[in-house]
């Protein structure tokens, strides 16, 4: 009686397909959500000038602050 030897095909590692983040995923979301907060903290209640000053509009600043953390 012989044994067959079974060959398996080349199993991959699977791809990331969903949006969970690795670790230095994590941490740029949590930069980007801390530097959302200090916007709206610091920069929000600034007057104009102040604003044009750091080189942002409100309109701007209010569009950046609305981002989710997982947007750019």
């Amino acid at each position: 009686m012989s044994a067959d030897i079974l060959t398996l095909p080349h199993v991959r590692p699977l791809r990331r397909t969903c949006c969970a983040p690795d670790q230095r995923g994590l941490a740029l979301w949590f930069a980007r959500r801390r530097l959302r907060l200090m916007l709206a903290r610091e920069l929000l209640g600034a007057p104009d000038s102040a604003l044009q000053d750091a080189g942002w509009t409100r309109a701007a600043l209010r569009q950046e602050i609305a981002k989710p953390m997982w947007r750019g």
